[in-house]
């Protein structure tokens, strides 16, 4: 079958790059749900589950992790405060998102990452930096997508900060 690659990750959650196969047309192909078996490059890499009745226009299948895209996040020290200023504390967090494509070629990355969002009116969280991602402030999701060329280092910022009464005890 005929797909369309990229790379995903979620450093927060997990500091691999899993590779991504899009296929479309698969409808032509007639499948049944039912295990699958993967091969990519001639190569068996694995198993997996056809739900053909779950899948869109589009089929994602993952292909596993991948080594050559190297992924991490790590806390900046030199934007994570705290102040009190009046009856509120401001803390303020920040992270840098590292990503090396250690491959011979150009690769896309989809890259994912969250900051908190508050249900409750008297604390509030301003997302500070995020570079070029792409910020859903109904779920506190940041999207980047990036095209890394083969050796490539991306430096990716994510600062925010929390401001809540100082009488209140939060947990981030």
């Amino acid at each position: 079958m005929e797909a369309s690659y990229h790379y995903q990750s979620v450093p927060k959650l997990n500091k691999a790059a899993y590779l991504m196969a899009t296929i479309n047309d698969w409808e032509g192909f007639e499948l049944v749900d039912g295990y699958a078996n993967i091969y990519y490059e001639k190569t068996f890499i694995g198993e997996t589950y056809l739900n053909t009745s779950m899948t869109l226009d589009s089929m994602q299948l993952s292909l596993g992790k991948d080594k050559g895209i190297v992924v991490e996040r790590k806390s900046v020290k030199d934007f994570t405060r705290s102040k009190v200023i009046g009856p509120n504390v401001r803390k303020s967090y920040g992270y840098e998102i590292i990503v090396r494509n250690t491959k011979p070629i150009a690769v896309q990355l989809v890259l994912e990452d969250q900051y908190p969002i508050s249900a409750n009116s008297e604390i509030s969280v301003d997302l500070e930096e995020s570079g070029d991602g792409l910020a859903d402030e109904a779920s506190g999701k940041v999207t980047w997508r990036l095209e890394l060329k083969p050796g490539e280092t991306v430096k990716i910022p994510l600062k925010y900060t929390v401001k809540y009464p100082k009488d209140m005890n939060i947990n981030l």
